[in-house]
């Protein structure tokens, strides 16, 4: 077992807790947007606490993931949402890249 599955999340709550700081999402902020208070999302989080079923539709809602992410191959998810992040670092290095040499072609510096 590599360290990352060691530390991936493993149950709802902390798939809660990681899809909320990947947000960048405060607890009082998710409570905010999902309806619940902020005890609420503590006690989710640290497992004490169960989600209604609306209420893990509207988790999923503000955390802007599919409810299954919530629950499936913790993982995989990790790895994915990395992949992802990888994704969108490149499109930005690539975007970046693309204005140098537009300048460069423009000043006809060749």
């Amino acid at each position: 077992m590599s360290a990352d599955e060691r530390t991936a999340p493993s149950t709802f709550g902390e798939m809660v807790r990681f899809h909320r700081q990947r947000q960048g999402l405060s607890q009082v902020e998710l409570a905010e947007l999902s309806g619940y208070s902020r005890s609420s999302i503590v006690g989710i989080e640290n497992g004490r606490r169960d989600a209604r079923l609306s209420g893990i539709h509207a988790l999923a809602d503000a955390l802007q993931v599919s409810p299954a992410a919530l629950f499936s191959g913790v993982a995989k998810d990790t790895e994915i949402h990395a992949m992802l992040d990888e994704v969108r670092e490149s499109r930005v290095l690539i975007r970046e890249l693309s204005a140098l040499l537009r300048e460069y072609n423009l000043r006809g510096l060749r």
